[in-house]
């Protein structure tokens, strides 16, 4: 449903349990992931072993990282009711780009919670080693949703990890905005392997997957956005 040749649609316009139907507009690179499709076929999908570099060894170390970073999202995803998985899967200078967005479907109690004018006491927890909570008002189209963000630079262990997460809370319609139906997890990782990456990098990507949650849009019966 892209009206751009710079962006293409995520095939996310399909039946999401009772939350209805949405969609998202993607840049190039980035790939929708349907949650019931295994984690082998994905890889081939995106890094295919066939072709004249089919079998370099630097795709087998792509298809390796891929690998484990989709693991990594369907265990997320399970965990968080998540729905689906969007991806960037075209590598950059060697690596996968330390970027993704997940779509949850909102549990009963946090439905509850927002109702209330409250988020997960996850939000509510100082983040290790980062700055306080950012929590504001924002809007996805004429949709008004809560965008909540934190920065870890340690992990409970006292780990390095830089990790960025930006949820948007999505209410069914604009109508009754506290009436919470789905959660875009938004989650940048400020660092491939050991090496932290510079923060003009981090910040781009924090931006790009900002841009990608704005492109969010509930679609009617005939898959048009509302």
């Amino acid at each position: 449903m892209g009206d751009s040749t710079s962006t293409t649609t995520a095939p996310t316009d399909r039946p999401v349990r009772d939350t209805g139907r949405y969609r998202f507009v993607l840049p190039p690179s980035w790939a929708h992931l349907p949650a019931d499709e295994p984690v082998e076929s994905i890889v081939q999908r995106l890094i295919p072993t066939t072709g004249s570099q089919g079998g370099s060894s630097e795709l087998t170390v792509l298809r390796a990282a891929l690998r484990r970073q989709v693991h990594a999202l369907r265990t997320a995803a399970r965990a968080g009711g998540g729905v689906d998985v969007l991806l960037p899967v075209a590598p950059r200078g060697g690596a996968v780009i330390p970027a993704n967005v997940l779509v949850m479907n909102a549990p009963a109690a946090t439905r509850a919670a927002y109702l209330d004018g409250r988020l997960p006491d996850v939000w509510s927890v100082a983040p290790a080693g980062g700055p306080a909570v950012t929590i504001t008002e924002d809007r996805l189209g004429d949709l008004p949703v809560t965008r909540a963000l934190r920065i870890d630079h340690e992990s409970p262990e006292g780990e390095s990890v830089d990790l960025i997460r930006i949820e948007y809370f999505v209410p069914r319609a604009a109508a009754v905005p506290r009436s919470l139906a789905l959660v875009i997890s938004c989650t940048v990782v400020g660092r491939v392997g050991p090496e932290r990456l510079p923060r003009s990098t981090i910040e781009v990507l924090v931006a790009l997957v900002d841009a990608i949650a704005h492109t969010f849009r509930w679609l009617d019966e005939s898959g048009e956005p509302i």
